[in-house]
């Protein structure tokens, strides 16, 4: 029965304070779950994204049409990766 009187001597107290530390611990559980979750599901993405390579080109609009892959295949060169898909 003491172990109970000591349990409730904060809530008698100070009960507002035990009632909004109570609200803030559970909103950081949850936020940290929240987190973890979302790390969870991004960690393939991310893994995906660092093994890929991407290069932006932009190409000159009077550019011949049949000279495109050639220009690609420079990009690709000097990048030192290769087209095959």
């Amino acid at each position: 029965m003491f172990l109970l009187r000591l349990a409730m001597r904060p809530w008698k107290i100070a009960p507002w304070s035990q009632i909004v530390s109570g609200l803030v611990m559970g909103f950081l559980v949850l936020l940290s779950g929240v987190v973890v979750w979302l790390e969870s599901g991004l960690r393939p993405v991310v893994k995906r994204l660092q093994s890929e390579q991407v290069i932006t080109a932009y190409i000159k609009t009077d550019l011949d049409p049949s000279a495109e892959p050639a220009v690609f295949e420079r990009a690709a060169e000097t990048a030192g990766i290769s087209l095959a898909q």
